[in-house]
């Protein structure tokens, strides 16, 4: 599903994501700041911030997925939200189980979603 205002490159991913509404830990330039984000896929993630982001730009981010475990990866800022609020990133160095339990998590919403959709339609 494309909403409007999203962009090419916004079309163009190679990975399905899911919402994920948490709070990520971002350091930039030697600073820590917590953020929020908004969508998460194998491949990276959309994230919400006050923050003065420049594509190309690598951040660290610390996130959780799910469990107690926090998740550190390198990303690269490959996105900026016309109005400058949201910045999507790709993850760089992302450990196998992570990639592997994010695509769970993402799978387990479109499976979900396809269940919802069939008994609507009854």
């Amino acid at each position: 599903m494309v909403r409007v205002g999203d962009s090419e490159e916004m079309r163009r991913r190679r990975v399905p994501r899911r919402a994920f509404s948490r709070r990520v830990g971002i350091l930039l330039k030697g600073e820590y700041s917590i953020c929020k984000s908004c969508e998460i896929g194998e491949g990276g993630m959309l994230l919400e911030s006050v923050a003065n982001m420049i594509k190309g730009q690598q951040i660290l981010v610390t996130f959780r997925l799910q469990g107690p475990t926090h998740t550190v990866v390198r990303g690269l800022v490959r996105y900026l939200h016309p109005q400058g609020t949201k910045f999507g990133i790709e993850f760089l160095n992302l450990d196998f189980q992570v990639k592997r339990s994010i695509r769970t998590y993402v799978a387990s919403k479109l499976v979900n979603d396809v269940e919802t959709e069939t008994k609507g339609e009854g």
